[in-house]
């Protein structure tokens, strides 16, 4: 599943996501999540969109996996303005990606990219 996650994100199949490919996939879920189109995420549009496999049966699980998603919701809202603004979300995207690439080569490869979702 995590490669399939990669592959997804790396759009030239060269087996690493550039800087380019990851912000491309950010805008791209920004778009998704923004259901009114109007710039910002509530709450409700963060919380309501299921990125990634899987139909969520357990119900501990996706308590938990809607817990997470509201704590990052609130880190990435930094003006506390109860809504995330599309730059708001890029940043916390370009933070994800440079934690990601530890060797700071503008690139992250498979296994970068799993140390950092594995945390």
């Amino acid at each position: 599943m995590m490669m399939e996650r990669i592959g997804a994100i790396d759009t030239n199949d060269d087996g690493v996501i550039s800087d380019d490919e990851a912000a491309d996939q950010v805008e791209s879920v920004f778009a998704v999540m923004d259901g009114d189109d109007d710039g910002e995420l509530t709450e409700e549009e963060y919380i309501s969109v299921r990125m990634g496999p899987g139909r969520g049966f357990n119900e501990a699980r996706q308590k938990a996996m809607q817990d997470r998603k509201k704590a990052r919701f609130t880190e990435m809202d930094t003006d506390k303005s109860g809504k995330i603004s599309k730059a708001e979300f890029l940043s916390a995207g370009k933070a994800r990606f440079d934690a990601a690439d530890t060797d700071k080569d503008g690139r992250v490869t498979p296994w970068e990219f799993r140390a950092q979702r594995r945390g």
